[in-house]
C-alpha cells in the first residue's frame, strides 16, 4: 500500500469570491476521510493528501468529491454555469520528493482539464480514469 497519494483538484468557476472558496473547501473536506488533509494551492485549486490509500480507495474519494460539488447549489453566489471539477491523482514513490509528486498530480489535473470527456486523470495510468 502506498504511503500516500496526492490529489490536485481544480474547479472551473467563473468568478472568485471568498464565500465561494470557503464553500468549495467545505464541500471537498466533507468528501475526504478524517485522516486526509485538504490544502488550498491558490485560486480555485486545492490539493488533498491521502495517507495509506490505494488507487481503488482514491477512486471512491474522488467520486465523493465530484458528488459533493455537483450537489451543492452555487447559484447563491451568482454562478449560473455548473461548477466543474478536474482532478489529477499521483501516487507517492520513495524515490520522489513531495514536490515532485505534487507536480505529477498537477500535470494530471491539467490533462483532465484539457480532456472533453475525462475529469479525472491518474498520473502514470495506461488509461486515464
Amino acid at each position: 500500500m502506498p504511503r500516500w497519494l496526492v490529489i490536485v483538484l481544480a474547479l472551473a468557476v467563473a468568478h472568485s469570491a471568498c464565500a465561494k472558496e470557503v464553500t468549495l473547501a467545505s464541500c471537498l473536506q466533507q468528501a475526504l476521510r478524517a485522516e486526509d488533509r485538504l490544502y488550498r494551492l491558490g485560486g480555485d485549486e486545492f490539493a488533498a493528501l491521502l495517507q495509506d490509500t490505494t488507487i481503488e480507495q482514491a477512486e471512491v474519494i474522488v467520486r465523493r468529491c465530484q458528488e459533493q460539488i455537483e450537489r451543492h447549489d452555487f447559484g447563491q453566489y451568482g454562478l449560473t454555469m455548473p461548477v466543474v471539477l478536474s482532478i489529477g491523482v499521483a501516487q507517492a514513490d520513495p524515490d520522489l520528493t513531495f514536490n515532485e509528486v505534487l507536480r505529477r498530480a498537477d500535470a494530471a489535473m491539467y490533462r483532465a482539464k484539457q480532456s472533453s470527456d475525462r475529469k479525472v486523470v491518474f498520473h502514470g495510468a495506461t488509461t486515464d480514469s
